[in-house]
């Protein structure tokens, strides 16, 4: 593993324990964010995709997409979601199937 692959494999970990949902099915993974600026404390969707695209993970960008219900009660506010197929985020070390076991399904709107 590339020194640029153990860094996006940690940013990718950080991501699966913050803001990342399962479906109900657990077959895709979905970051979602809002459209205005992210700041310093949330990764952007670019920053995202950089991620995905260091370890040659697969996506879709699908914008604008509605607030997911555990994000507050603003479900008009339309951002940017990032949808990745959860079984190709498990290649990259216990790490990410840790983070992905822990998450929850959340039903889609």
């Amino acid at each position: 593993m590339t020194p640029e692959q153990r860094t996006a494999q940690r940013r990718l970990v950080g991501l699966l324990h913050g803001p990342a949902r399962l479906t109900p099915d657990g077959a895709q993974v979905r970051i979602w964010r809002d459209p205005r600026d992210c700041g310093d404390f949330m990764m952007s969707v670019e920053e995202v995709t950089e991620v995905l695209d260091v370890l040659d993970v697969e996506y879709h960008v699908v914008a604008p997409a509605p607030r997911p219900p555990h994000f507050g009660r603003n479900r008009s506010l339309h951002g940017v979601e990032v949808r990745v197929d959860s079984t190709q985020l498990t290649r990259w070390s216990p790490a990410p199937r840790r983070a992905l076991a822990q998450l929850t399904p959340q039903p889609t709107a």
